[in-house]
């Protein structure tokens, strides 16, 4: 069985032109088998955190707001992206697989578009932050007009995918640098200007996209530094139990798990976020009591009461 998660390594051809014969290479078999494994895990955590706070942002009032629908955008991405690599493990047999060639390029395709659409969702919810707190005249042209621009980031995701089919890759890397260079531009911006404490309300929304994109800075270096090891230097040996092939995926992993880690420091970067979670607790685990100067009643009114960021 295909191992979903070389969809985003560079190897593949490498494992083709090897001639690798995972059914009687016993360190292959294994490598695959504990990278499956680690698949899952992550995955239920990224899809529970992320439900969790998708749930969060949906139910109460509070968090409906501007910035929090861009942030629910991302952990969509997140687990459709989990769902569709979960069906392909579902369906990659080899009955199906070699009856239905095409559909390990088709799940590729959209779990390309879903990656690409996230890297460009956390690029606008940093830009949502420098707008909110620097650009007065273009932030209310800006609000009345947000979700055109995440529908743009779609749309863009979609068409560069399905228009260059053969360089998807290229097109996630590229992505990713730029999107991770602005980021990091505005977070120095952050600390070297001065705001007020009203203009950083949702600077939450810059430091979850500076941790998104370190968190896939490793795995992005390492592939790209090795895809050009292969295309370039036409080294075709690489295997599934060779160094650089563990690395890249320990470092794919790391920037699997950074919406799960982001979903808890969420909890600490802003109040809101903190209630919202144990609200949802309490109403789920009965036993369970948020620690607040509130009174139960006084908790859910001052939540649900409170105004829109």
């Amino acid at each position: 069985m295909e191992d979903a998660i070389s969809n985003y390594t560079v190897f593949e051809d490498a494992f083709n032109e090897a001639g690798v014969n995972y059914n009687s290479d016993l360190n292959a078999y294994v490598v695959e088998y504990i990278i499956s494994i680690g698949f899952y895990i992550i995955s239920t955590l990224r899809i529970c955190s992320c439900g969790l706070c998708s749930y969060a942002i949906c139910k109460f009032k509070c968090m409906r707001t501007r910035t929090n629908y861009i942030l629910l955008n991302c952990l969509i991405c997140v687990i459709a992206q989990d769902l569709v690599m979960a069906v392909f493990h579902l369906l990659s047999t080899k009955i199906t697989y070699f009856s239905s060639p095409n559909i390990f390029s088709n799940f590729l395709l959209i779990l390309y578009i879903f990656q690409i659409n996230t890297f460009l969702l956390y690029l606008l919810l940093a830009l949502d932050w420098y707008l909110s707190a620097n650009c007065n005249f273009i932030f209310n042209k800006y609000k009345k007009a947000y979700t055109f621009f995440i529908g743009s980031a779609y749309l863009v995701s979609i068409a560069s995918v399905l228009s260059f089919p053969s360089a998807n890759i290229i097109i996630m890397m590229v992505t990713y640098f730029v999107s991770a260079l602005i980021v990091a531009i505005l977070y120095i911006i952050r600390f070297v200007k001065i705001y007020p404490p009203a203009s950083l309300k949702i600077s939450y929304a810059l430091t979850v996209s500076v941790i998104y994109v370190l968190f896939w800075s490793p795995f992005m270096v390492v592939i790209t530094t090795l895809h050009i090891v292969i295309l370039y230097l036409e080294i075709f040996s690489f295997h599934a139990s060779t160094l650089p092939y563990i690395t890249s995926i320990v470092f794919l992993f790391l920037g699997y798990i950074a919406p799960f880690f982001i979903v808890i420091i969420l909890r600490k970067l802003d109040k809101n976020f903190k209630i919202a979670y144990e609200l949802v607790f309490r109403s789920t685990v009965r036993k369970y009591r948020p620690s607040n100067p509130y009174s139960d009643c006084e908790y859910d009114q001052y939540f649900n009461d409170s105004d829109v960021l």
